[in-house]
């Protein structure tokens, strides 16, 4: 537990437990509260809420990033960026006597499930996943988790495989913490996108307008490529 609370700084004794019952402790979070405290370790405060941002006429700034349907009545929702799902792991799982090649060698591993994604309803569970792709591998097992970034970081630790969005893992497979096993084209699409919302009234507002356009341009890349996996065959 000191171990993983001095290597994950942020984490207060909720995610701490997760990692901890991915390598196989069974312990509850209650129990782990008690230690936590007995060997003197901070839990993280909670963050200040932050204040609003106003124009100069008084009015609020109201653009704000949402993942979601982009179903938002009365707001203008423009989409820089959508998301994808496909399993990805540590590279180290490439390695040893059973080394993840084909869908089929995920009997050999552990399957980390991201049950934040559920809300999602085009997000593919593992079950519906190994489904599609022919896999006669139990779907059942393996831990479950209820933040995406704590999956993520569980694969990147080489505890298992995780089936998340690219998004969502983008940082750890920029820096190839975490790899596609299977490569670009086993990936499935999703319904959910990241979007940036704002009042229909203010979309137009000169300060708004430019940001959404900076937004949109930064963000154009990975929609030209999105586009180009979207016409390769997926799973």
């Amino acid at each position: 537990m000191v171990r993983l609370a001095k290597q994950y700084g942020r984490y207060g004794y909720r995610k701490i437990t997760a990692l901890l019952r991915v390598e196989g402790w069974q312990v509850n979070h209650k129990k782990v509260e008690r230690l936590w405290r007995e060997e003197g370790l901070q839990i993280p405060q909670r963050h200040r809420k932050r204040k609003r941002l106003y124009h100069k006429d008084s009015s609020v700034i109201r653009l704000r990033p949402r993942y979601g349907s982009g179903d938002y009545p009365g707001h203008r929702a423009d989409k820089p960026l959508s998301e994808e799902v496909f399993p990805m792991c540590s590279p180290s799982l490439l390695k040893g006597d059973n080394p993840l090649q084909i869908p089929d060698d995920l009997r050999w591993q552990v399957l980390l499930h991201d049950d934040f994604g559920t809300r999602d309803q085009s997000m593919p569970t593992w079950t519906e996943w190994l489904q599609t792709a022919g896999c006669n591998v139990d779907a059942t097992a393996g831990p479950h988790f209820s933040h995406s970034s704590t999956v993520v970081e569980a694969a990147a630790l080489g505890h298992g495989v995780a089936l998340v969005g690219r998004v969502t893992a983008g940082d750890y497979l920029a820096t190839g913490c975490l790899i596609r096993p299977f490569g670009p084209t086993v990936t499935t699409p999703v319904d959910y996108a990241y979007y940036l919302v704002c009042l229909e009234g203010m979309a137009e507002r000169p300060d708004i307008a430019a940001f959404r356009a900076w937004a949109l341009t930064e963000a154009l890349p990975d929609r030209v490529a999105m586009t180009a996996r979207s016409a390769s065959p997926t799973i």
